[in-house]
């Protein structure tokens, strides 16, 4: 539920129930945070203010400490439910501020054919009915009197300063006061009923927000499926640092038998993410498992997000466990696992066989691992930009060296390809004159995207000796490093990463042999990543024909039953729908897949936009269409036009007096792109397009 308050949007999470019955102070909170009142008593200390069942507290600002009314009470909006009700022995009716009995502000309502009496000490009496035949009129009772302010017409007038015959009021009555109405429920409904209904009603529209669309699934133990994304690079991440976001609802937050929520895993290598019977959440390494001790505290059907992240150190792997951005428990640490990269499909809700109840509407994976901070603010604002477009795909050109140096300029030095390397091949730098020695490499970078840089060192010739592997602004040249990773190298591979956050539109990577000494230096895998969401599947992207995703091309599709979308949608529209984004090498003939048709649907494919990374030369021919017939879409078409980087074609059957006949491709057909006659560059990318039902 959102708030704007002078300008500022507040998101409220409800954290839990407060027992107040023994007036504790204040909890520790941000701002949003919000708590139920389970027992009545006072919030803020023994001098704090009542609060009753139901009622409910706010957080106003960010950082507030614990502590007493005096101290902290500032910070906090209380938001009062019903009035606690209780009857007398003749049915009568009590609303009481807290527990019946205790010294505070009452009324105390007399039924119809009761007369009316002392009230009960402390409340203000009202007696409504039929006093005498023909009286209607409503009586207010003042303290230890049967002497009543009356309201309403008839010929009985009682009061001392009754004047006229409408509604006198008595001089010495009291008067009933109260703390003035602040804020609104967000919904008018019989458990908030309030007496100022249309500024109630007028905060309906701040208060009250449409919620996320979200996909249900009823459970299925078998025959069925959880939503699926088909296995690719950018979910696979091999030994490095990742992150886990699943956001949705469970209708049991502790339930019978455990429950998936996100699982990419075969034979023993993956990961898998579990809410257990316990009510504990546990993430799978391979062989490893990590698994909390304190269980989501969470109200059945209600919607949370679940983040996990996993930081690689030189020997121990982290695990942190989130619930709605806030630390479950202290990090978990064992020993390191190996890579968890599979050619495993990736699920959500459930597994290859097995589909969970319950809801998603939000679901992510990040190539890095957020910190606290970044979680927090991912829970509250969303995917931060620096962390769109996240990407396993190296943006450098030939850093693994296997077969020559081409694409680095050397710095002082003579570059050679040599067996040896970290697997296959590797770059050997030998010195020819003075120090620093190396080789360099431009990329074209995002101005504010986040990226990682890495790369593996080993000792040559010339023995152990200093190292650096850097990103730098390329306009500035060496000396204005985003990262530098430095130290020494021995006989072994050493594997170094660092991250930074670009702020030109060109970065250049740099690797040294830091020394004057003759002799040989070796380095391999150098590769240059964006980090942030490599798998972005956002409530925006839920339609009746699939979920589509915001990063990589990545989507998913739902089982073939067993699900629905939580609110009305109208579909993505009667045009086509992009299918897939593939990098599609044009040095090479070889066939790569574009996608495979996802579980229960039929595709019909209506065109194909090819972007060139370099010139793709004169003779390189693109055919796609379904595997072992990679024609049956498009022909195989000469792409001598594209001559720069940049440069795109559409590829589609060309209509005529008769129309072309396409293919409706059943689920699981695997479509792919055949280059042939090949004369360009390793770069380019192949955008798909086409229509699911």
């Amino acid at each position: 539920m959102g708030l704007e308050i002078s300008g500022r949007s507040i998101d409220f999470v409800f954290r839990g129930q407060l027992d107040c019955s023994s007036n504790p102070n204040y909890p520790t909170a941000n701002m949003g945070d919000s708590y139920e009142v389970s027992v009545a008593g006072k919030i803020g200390g023994a001098s704090g203010t009542i609060v009753n069942i139901g009622d409910e507290l706010r957080c106003m600002v960010n950082g507030s400490a614990a502590g007493t009314q005096a101290a902290v009470g500032a910070n906090w909006n209380i938001i009062q439910a019903n009035l606690p009700i209780t009857t007398d022995a003749n049915s009568n009716i009590l609303f009481s501020a807290t527990a019946p009995g205790t010294n505070a502000a009452k009324v105390h309502v007399i039924t119809e054919g009761t007369a009316p009496t002392t009230r009960p000490a402390d409340a203000v009496q009202v007696w409504v009915g039929q006093y005498a035949p023909g009286d209607d009129r409503l009586y207010i009772l003042g303290e230890g009197t049967v002497d009543p302010v009356i309201i309403g017409g008839g010929t009985v007038i009682e009061g001392t300063t009754a004047t006229g015959t409408g509604a006198p009021v008595r001089q010495d009555s009291g008067t009933l006061t109260g703390t003035p109405l602040t804020s609104a429920p967000s919904d008018n409904d019989s458990s908030t009923q309030i007496a100022t209904t249309a500024f109630a009603k007028s905060q309906d529209a701040v208060l009250r927000r449409e919620p996320d669309q979200a996909v249900h699934m009823t459970a299925a133990a078998s025959g069925s499926s959880g939503i699926t994304v088909a296995d690719n690079d950018n979910i696979d991440f091999g030994t490095g640092n990742f992150t886990l976001v699943w956001k949705g609802s469970l209708p049991d937050w502790t339930p019978a038998a455990d429950v998936i929520l996100l699982q990419k895993i075969t034979v023993g290598v993956g990961f898998q993410l579990d809410l257990l019977t316990t009510g504990y959440l546990e993430l799978t390494l391979n062989a490893l498992t990590f698994a909390t001790t304190s269980a989501v505290s969470a109200i059945d059907g209600t919607g949370h997000e679940i983040m996990v992240t996993v930081s690689v150190g030189a020997t121990q792997t982290t695990v942190s466990f989130y619930v709605d951005g806030v630390l479950l428990q202290a990090p978990a640490a064992q020993n390191n696992t190996t890579t968890v990269s599979s050619a495993a499909v990736f699920y959500a809700m459930g597994t290859s066989a097995v589909r969970t109840a319950g809801t998603a509407s939000f679901v992510a994976t990040y190539n890095r691992a957020l910190t606290a901070a970044e979680v927090l603010d991912l829970y509250r604002n969303g995917v931060d930009f620096a962390d769109m477009w996240g990407s396993q795909t190296t943006k450098v050109v030939n850093g693994t060296f296997d077969s020559d140096a081409s694409s680095w300029t050397a710095i002082r030095a003579t570059l050679a390809s040599v067996v040896g390397g970290e697997s296959g091949n590797c770059l050997e730098v030998t010195l020819t004159s003075g120090s620093d020695q190396g080789a360099w490499q431009n990329i074209v970078t995002v101005v504010g995207k986040k990226y990682r840089v890495r790369g593996a060192i080993k000792s040559g010739t010339s023995g152990n000796e200093s190292y650096r592997i850097a990103a730098t602004d390329a306009f500035s040249g060496a000396g204005s490093e985003y990262v530098a990773l430095e130290g020494t190298t021995s006989g072994s591979w050493v594997f170094v990463s660092g991250e930074f956050t670009a702020t030109t539109i060109e970065c250049s990577v740099r690797m040294y042999k830091i020394s004057a000494t003759a002799g040989t230096m070796l380095f391999d895998t150098i590769s240059l990543v964006e980090i942030g969401a490599t798998l972005l599947l956002p409530p925006e992207g839920i339609t009746k024909s699939g979920w589509y995703g915001q990063a990589n091309g990545l989507n998913a599709s739902y089982p073939a039953t067993g699900w629905s979308l939580t609110r009305p949608t109208i579909d993505i529209g009667d045009g086509p729908i992009l299918l897939s984004a593939t990098t599609v090498a044009f040095n090479a003939n070889a066939d790569t897949t574009l996608y495979t048709v996802p579980t229960g649907r039929r595709c019909v494919l209506s065109h194909a936009v090819a972007v060139a990374g370099a010139d793709a030369g004169a003779t390189t021919t693109l055919a796609i269409g379904q595997d072992t017939a990679e024609t049956d879409f498009v022909g195989a078409s000469t792409l001598s036009n594209l001559d720069a980087q940049y440069d795109a074609v559409i590829l589609m059957p060309v209509p005529n007096a008769t129309p072309v006949k396409v293919k409706s491709y059943a689920a699981g057909t695997v479509i792919q792109a055949q280059v042939g006659s090949q004369s360009g560059g390793a770069t380019n990318t192949v955008y798909l397009f086409g229509f699911l039902y």
